[in-house]
């Protein structure tokens, strides 16, 4: 979450910033990257605060894997959305080209939903592998060896 919330502060700082300075595309392409991160922040702040109000400690084995599994589904579904968020963009510059009176508006609102979608694209799915790495300790937790599944007596 802070990741997300360092790019969304990042974005609404330029986005803001930049959008007075620029006209054309760029203006609406600055300007849909400054609101479109306020929704990203607000969602890395929801997170954020989540986070820190769980104490993993309470949950049991199974709890922990199940939300582990959750999480990893979670990613995946939003990798989806985000595909679908890069095609929203390219549907919007296509459109630009044939409708002269809102070319840069659709333009600009286009390209960054594309840029948008393709930074959370990349970072759910590098959040999947992170998670997907951490799966192969799993079976450890549960006592399976090599030879098998076991149990452990601890004296």
């Amino acid at each position: 979450m802070l990741v997300l919330g360092g790019w969304a502060l990042t974005n609404i700082a330029l986005g803001a910033g930049l959008q007075g300075s620029r006209s054309g595309s760029d203006q609406y392409f600055h300007r849909m990257n400054a609101y479109w991160n306020l929704v990203n922040l607000g969602i890395a702040g929801f997170g954020y605060y989540a986070a820190t109000q769980l104490e993993p400690s309470s949950f049991d084995l199974a709890t922990s894997i199940s939300k582990h599994h959750g999480f990893q589904k979670v990613l995946l579904f939003n990798a989806g959305l985000d595909i679908g968020y890069v095609l929203g963009g390219l549907y919007l510059t296509e459109r630009a080209k044939n409708r002269p009176d809102q070319r840069d508006r659709l333009r600009g609102f286009g390209q960054s939903i594309m840029l948008q979608g393709g930074f959370l694209f990349a970072f759910d799915l590098v959040n999947y592998f992170i998670a997907q790495s951490r799966t192969d300790d799993i079976p450890v937790l549960l006592g399976a060896t090599s030879d098998g599944i076991g149990m452990t007596f601890v004296f």
